[in-house]
């Protein structure tokens, strides 16, 4: 699978749900302390995102970020060797670090090294998730598991606390539950990642 075919929507909800994945995964997953900053090469990200991303997007260029990665699998999936690997081993492809480990450890600052862990701004609200197209909130969430996904393959991460993705349900099946969530709290200021990461735990949990 590529992104032939995908409208431009659905790629910007997949590489924007690949970002809020790879969030997920860094801050809720069972990662050990990031000892430096994102910007410093040895850093988890890079071992999942490209090289171009070393600015990590704040609230103001979350939108200009997303599009950057969507652009940037578009053009790795034109290349005529790489149309028929799957997404997840795509983005894989186009992270900046392949080899090596990144710096991560057991810190006696957490306070600062739980701040490393944040490489994106603000979330997309609920009522902006809603008001899309289907196609694009299924990419939205497709990209999510390939974003939390990512980061354990690179990391070695295993489910040993909450699993961020439930194993034995398909994306389409906890994008209706995304989105009957969203529906629910739109009005109560609720972001798309409080409600992804809420929601996947849960249904993690509950699934055998």
């Amino acid at each position: 699978m590529n992104t032939y075919g995908f409208t431009a929507g659905q790629k910007v909800g997949l590489a924007y749900g690949y970002l809020e994945g790879v969030q997920a995964a860094l801050q809720k997953g069972e990662v050990a302390d990031v000892l430096v900053p994102p910007a410093d090469e040895r850093h988890p990200v890079w071992w999942v995102l490209p090289k171009g991303l070393e600015e990590l997007p704040a609230d103001a260029s979350l939108l200009h970020a997303v599009e950057w990665l969507a652009e940037k699998l578009n053009s790795h999936c034109r290349f005529p060797a790489n149309r028929r690997e799957n997404l997840l081993t795509a983005f894989l492809s186009m992270s900046y670090q392949k080899d090596g480990e990144p710096a991560l450890g057991i810190s006696t600052d957490e306070q600062t090294t739980d701040s490393w862990k944040q490489i994106l701004g603000g979330s997309v609200s609920c009522s902006a998730y809603t008001a899309s197209r289907e196609e694009k909130r299924q990419a939205t969430v497709y990209g999510y598991y390939l974003g939390t996904a990512a980061l354990k393959v690179r990391l070695n991460i295993m489910d040993v606390g909450f699993p961020l993705w439930p194993s034995n349900m398909s994306v389409q099946a906890v994008r209706v539950e995304v989105d009957h969530r969203c529906q629910e709290e739109k009005n109560k200021n609720a972001t798309l990642r409080d409600v992804l990461y809420v929601t996947t735990v849960e249904l993690g949990i509950s699934t055998p």
